[in-house]
């Protein structure tokens, strides 16, 4: 779902519909989109009907009942099951992450993976983006298809690279 379809069809609605004389603030409107961007458009006016016809107030957890209702709508419309589309990312390869090697002081090797920014396919909460400018200035080095673990690894056990993100161990 986009910005627009979020702030004018859902939570414009929603605050009418609800009386809510305050609209949320901006930081507010931008975690919760954070959470629900993956939602396609299609669904947003069912979505806010949906909302409209269960709840008798404007909902406390506007993500998680947007993601109960979008369930919902995928169940009554299969037909519309919402296909993740890769594109063919020069910088990631279509994967959506971008791997690459920071060697410390020592001498060691630690090879990390970020989001990348040109495509922006990865859809994980707390992989950080690839700054390449920042992060080669910093001794990183990007790495290629089938270098170091790129490829090796399935994306599902990068959690522990993850967890101990490059920007922890560079100097800015």
């Amino acid at each position: 779902m986009n910005k627009h379809t979020f702030s004018e069809v859902i939570i414009k609605n929603l605050c009418a519909y609800y009386e809510r004389k305050v609209i949320p603030t901006e930081s507010a409107r931008d975690l919760w989109y954070a959470k629900i961007r993956n939602i396609p458009d299609e669904s947003a006016q069912w979505i806010v009907d949906r909302i409209q016809d269960t709840q008798e107030t404007f909902p406390r957890n506007l993500p998680a009942t947007i993601w109960g209702m979008y369930r919902e709508w995928l169940d009554s419309h299969p037909e519309k099951q919402a296909r993740q589309q890769r594109v063919k990312c020069p910088d990631c390869n279509g994967d959506g992450y971008v791997f690459a090697v920071l060697t410390d002081k020592d001498g060691h090797p630690h090879e990390y993976v970020f989001r990348c920014p040109v495509c922006d396919q990865a859809t994980e909460i707390g992989i950080p983006y690839w700054d390449r400018i920042a992060h080669e200035a910093a001794g990183c080095q990007k790495l290629s298809q089938g270098e170091g673990i790129y490829g090796r690894v399935p994306l599902k056990d990068l959690t522990a690279m993850v967890a101990k993100t490059v920007n922890d161990a560079l100097p800015f």
